[in-house]
C-alpha cells in the first residue's frame, strides 16, 4: 500500500486508534517509524503508535512511497488493515 492510499483510507477514522501488526493469533504493537526515500517501515515494539502519530509522520514522505511492516523476522508490504475495537490490525 502506498502512503496516499493509507492516508485516504484512514482519514475519517479516530486519531487515537492504536496500530498493530496482525501476525498469527497475537497482534504486535507497531511502535517505530523508519523513513527511507522510497518507503516507510512500521516496526513492532512495546508501545503502539496512534493513527494521528502515523499521519503526522507520513506528511513529510512522498505520497507514492510504499508502506512496509517489520517484525523481528520479516519485512512485508502493507496490504490492508481492519478495525478491532480501538485498534487497527495491519497486515
Amino acid at each position: 500500500m502506498q502512503v496516499n492510499d493509507f492516508i485516504s483510507s484512514t482519514a475519517n477514522l479516530e486519531p487515537e486508534l492504536e496500530l498493530f501488526l496482525e501476525v498469527g493469533s497475537t497482534p504486535k504493537a507497531l511502535s517505530t517509524i523508519e523513513r527511507y526515500e522510497d518507503c516507510v517501515i512500521l516496526v513492532t515494539g512495546r508501545t503502539a503508535l496512534r493513527l494521528k502519530e502515523i499521519h503526522s509522520s507520513l506528511s513529510s514522505v512522498p505520497l507514492t512511497a510504499k508502506i512496509r511492516l517489520k517484525d523481528e523476522t520479516d519485512v512485508a508490504p502493507l496490504f490492508g488493515f481492519r478495525r478491532v475495537d480501538n485498534q487497527l490490525y495491519c497486515k
